[in-house]
C-alpha cells in the first residue's frame, strides 16, 4: 500500500470509528484496525479516543498481546507510566523474545530517564528484530546512551548504523562528535578515511573527517577535506563555513573573506555568514565592513550573540564609543549573566567618563564570576583613577583575598596602592607578604605603576628577597 493509499485508508477507518461512536452503535473492527486507531490517536495525542478504541480492542481481543502492547503504550502516555512498565514486564516474562513489547519497554524507561535499563531492554530486542527494523532500534539505542552521556559505548552502534545506511549524515556527525568529545580523533580520521576509500564521493564523510582535522587544529588538512567536500557538492554550505573558519584560523583572512562571500551568492538569508564575515573583517581592524555584517546578521537573526558582541567591539574598535555603548546597554539585560559583558560595558562607561556606572558594572561583573582576577583588579582601580580613594580600594582587594586567598597579583597590587596612596608602612606590610608569597613576580608593581620603581624603600625591600 502506497503513501496516498495508506492515507485514504486511515481516513475511511477514522471516518467509519467516529460514527460508530456518534450513532452509539457497535461495528465491527479487526484487530489490526483497531490497533491503527490506538497509534494514531496517542500520536496525535487524543487520548480520549485511544481510550475509546482500546476499550473496544480489549473487549473484542482480550487475548491479543499486541492489544496489550499498545495498552502500556497508552497507560503510558496518559501519565501511568510506572503501571505501563509493569504490564510490559508481565508480557515480556510470558514472551521474552516480543520485539514489541521489548521495543516499547525501552522507549517507556528512556522516556522516564531510565537509560541504562532501557539500552538492556533495547539491546535484547535487537537480538530479536529483522533486517529492516534494526536501524531503528539501533538509533534508539543511540539515542538513550546519547541521553546517558555514554558517549564511548555509541560508538560501536554508530558505526554499525553507518554500515547499513552509509549515507546517514545524522549518524555519521554523532559519530565525529563521540570522537570529538572523547579526545580521539585520530581514531575518528581513520574510520572515514576508511569509508571513503570504499566511497570516494561521500560528502558527509569526507565533510566529518575534515571537522575532525580542524578539532585537531590540523587546518590545512580541514581545508583540503572540506575541498573534496566542495568538489563533489558546491553548494554544500556548512563546509564553506568551516573552511572559512580554517583559513581565519591560519591568519588567512582574505582568503577566508572570498570563501564566505562565494556562499551569498546563492545563499543571502543565512545570518552567519554575515557574522562570520564581520569578524574576518574585525580581524583586519576594516571595522566599518565589520559593521555593516554585523548589522546584516543581527537584521536577520535577532538572537544572534556573537554578532551583537562583534558590533559593540567592533564599534568601540572604531572609535565609535557612544554607539557600542548604546548597544551593549540594549542587549545586556538578555545576556545579564555574562561577567565578560559587564566587564566590556565598565570598559566602555571608562571611555566615556561614566566613572560611577563603569563601577557598578565591574561590580556586577565579578559578583558573577568572583573567578576573575583582572575584574577585581580594575574594579580596585577605578577608585584609585578617578577618586583618589585608595582605602577604598584597598576594601575591594581585601575582598578579593577572600576569594583567592594568598594570590601574588592581589598581593602585589595592594603594596602599590599603598605606596601610591602614601601609605607606606601598610605597602610595606604588603609588599613582605607578597614576596613572601613569589619574590619572582615584584615587576607585576612596575607593570601596574611604573613610577614606583623610583621607590628607594621599595628596591630595599625587594632586594631582601631576590
Amino acid at each position: 500500500m502506497d503513501g496516498s493509499q495508506s492515507d485514504d485508508f486511515l481516513s475511511e477507518l477514522l471516518s467509519r470509528f467516529e460514527q460508530m461512536m456518534k450513532n452509539q452503535k457497535s461495528e465491527f473492527f479487526d484487530s489490526d484496525e483497531l490497533i491503527e486507531l490506538i497509534d494514531y490517536y496517542i500520536m496525535t495525542s487524543q487520548l480520549h479516543l485511544a481510550k475509546r478504541a482500546l476499550d473496544l480492542a480489549l473487549s473484542q481481543y482480550s487475548e491479543n498481546i499486541e492489544i496489550q502492547v499498545y495498552k502500556a503504550m497508552y497507560l503510558h502516555a496518559a501519565g501511568r507510566s510506572a503501571k505501563a512498565i509493569e504490564l510490559l514486564r508481565e508480557i515480556i516474562e510470558k514472551q521474552s523474545d516480543n520485539v514489541e513489547a521489548l521495543i516499547s519497554l525501552g522507549e517507556i524507561l528512556s522516556d522516564t530517564g531510565k537509560q541504562s535499563e532501557a539500552v538492556k531492554c533495547l539491546e535484547k530486542a535487537l537480538k530479536h528484530v529483522d533486517k529492516e527494523e534494526r536501524p531503528i532500534v539501533i538509533q534508539q539505542i543511540i539515542d538513550a546512551l546519547d541521553d546517558a552521556g555514554q558517549h564511548y559505548k555509541m560508538i560501536p552502534y554508530l558505526k554499525e548504523l553507518i554500515s547499513i545506511q552509509p549515507g546517514n549524515p545524522d549518524a555519521m556527525s554523532s559519530l565525529a562528535y563521540c570522537y570529538n568529545i572523547l579526545s580521539r580523533e585520530e581514531e575518528g580520521a581513520t574510520f572515514f578515511l576508511k569509508i571513503i576509500e570504499h566511497d570516494p564521493f561521500n560528502t558527509y564523510a569526507w565533510f566529518n573527517l575534515g571537522n575532525l582535522h580542524y578539532n585537531l587544529t590540523f587546518y590545512e588538512k580541514a581545508i583540503e577535506s572540506y575541498g573534496y567536500v566542495l568538489a563533489i557538492e558546491p553548494k554544500f554550505t556548512s563546509a564553506v563555513i568551516k573552511m572559512g573558519a580554517s583559513l581565519s584560523a591560519l591568519e588567512r583572512i582574505d582568503s577566508a573573506i572570498e570563501v564566505y562571500k562565494q556562499v551569498l551568492e546563492y545563499e543571502k538569508k543565512d545570518a552567519s555568514i554575515y557574522n562570520y564575515l564581520g569578524h574576518c573583517y574585525s580581524t583586519k581592524k576594516n571595522y566599518k565592513k565589520a559593521i555593516h555584517y554585523f548589522h546584516k546578521a543581527i537584521s536577520l537573526d535577532q538572537e544572534m550573540t556573537e554578532a551583537h558582541l562583534g558590533l559593540v567591539y567592533a564599534y568601540a574598535g572604531n572609535s565609535e564609543f557612544e554607539a557600542a555603548y548604546r548597544h551593549i546597554t540594549k542587549i545586556i539585560t538578555d545576556y545579564e549573566d555574562t561577567a565578560e559583558l559587564w566587564f566590556y560595558k565598565a570598559y566602555l562607561e571608562e571611555q566615556l567618563e561614566k566613572y560611577p556606572e563603569a563601577i557598578i558594572s565591574f561590580r556586577k561583573g565579578i559578583t558573577i564570576n568572583p573567578s576573575d582576577i583582572d575584574g577585581w583588579l580594575s574594579l580596585s582601580g577605578m577608585h584609585t583613577e578617578y577618586e583618589d580613594n585608595y582605602y577604598g580600594a584597598l576594601d575591594i582587594l581585601n575582598e578579593a583575598l577572600k576569594e583567592h586567598p594568598g594570590n601574588v597579583e592581589i598581593l602585589y597590587r595592594c603594596a602599590a596602592i599603598c605606596f601610591e596612596g602614601g601609605l607606606t608602612s601598610e605597602g610595606g606590610e604588603w609588599l613582605h607578604d607578597a614576596l613572601s608569597e613569589d619574590s619572582s613576580k615584584y615587576e607585576l608593581m612596575f607593570e601596574y605603576n611604573p613610577l614606583l620603581i623610583n621607590n628607594q624603600e621599595i628596591i630595599q625591600i625587594i632586594n631582601l628577597y631576590i
